[in-house]
């Protein structure tokens, strides 16, 4: 999410960064993949009921062989009762339990994920311009402890620790976290040459690659489930 129906939340690259990731993945098909769907909403698009509809759909088609993947950017921010919100294009602050994404309903989609489920999220950026940022992202760093649980078992990546912002710059066209993550999948993060991209891999990568794009400003952070062994998520060659 780049661009809000309120103006002065908007951002610079989260759309972008949700496109060039969504292209990424689509040239594993017929590599990692037999077949790729992809579906980017950004901007005026990502509505509340948009999203929430997505969500629906993420976790219905799954079957168990598959890797479903949820990629988030954009503001995120915590009310009241300590429950984390991602914001869509209509959200509210104000009204942010019936404008807003919740944690429950992120929760509960990748959890009847049939197969493997990976959840890249970068929103750290809601204390530039909305409420207690250092709060938000406390809760976003539960909600990942919740889903990476043995439970859940989700992946998660997220672009940084509970204490930073996340890095944007025009030279980077990303977010540094989504640099990095475009071009460990596009085969920098093949550690072992062995012409795959494991989450265990790419998490190395992603964490060195950050660090030296922000002069270590940034540090993003893997949390995998309990018990879950490392995976292919992208072949280096057809």
């Amino acid at each position: 999410m780049s661009k809000y129906l309120r103006k002065d939340y908007e951002l610079g690259f989260p759309a972008k960064d949700a496109r060039d990731f969504a292209n990424a993945m689509l040239k594993q098909e017929n590599r990692e993949y037999g077949v790729v769907i992809a579906k980017v909403l950004a901007d005026a698009r990502a509505t509340r009921s948009a999203v929430l509809s997505c969500l629906t759909w993420l976790s219905d088609v799954s079957e168990k062989d598959d890797v479903v993947i949820l990629f988030l950017a954009g503001h995120g921010i915590s009310e009241d009762t300590g429950q984390y919100y991602f914001m869509g294009y209509d959200a509210e602050p104000e009204r942010i339990e019936e404008t807003g994404i919740g944690e429950r309903d992120l929760r509960d989609s990748l959890r009847r994920v049939r197969g493997k489920a990976v959840f890249f999220v970068d929103t750290c950026f809601a204390g530039k311009v909305i409420g207690d940022a250092r709060i938000a992202r406390k809760e976003l760093a539960r909600l990942a402890d919740t889903l990476s649980s043995a439970e859940n078992g989700v992946v998660v990546f997220a672009a940084s620790s509970g204490r930073q912002l996340s890095q944007e710059s025009d030279a980077w066209g990303n977010g540094a976290f989504t640099k990095a993550l475009v071009e460990g999948l596009s085969g920098a993060a093949d550690i072992l040459k062995k012409g795959r991209v494991t989450f265990l891999g790419l998490a190395y990568f992603i964490s060195e690659a950050v660090r030296q794009l922000t002069n270590g400003k940034q540090t993003p952070v893997l949390i995998p489930p309990f018990g879950v062994p490392d995976f292919a998520l992208a072949l280096t060659k057809p």
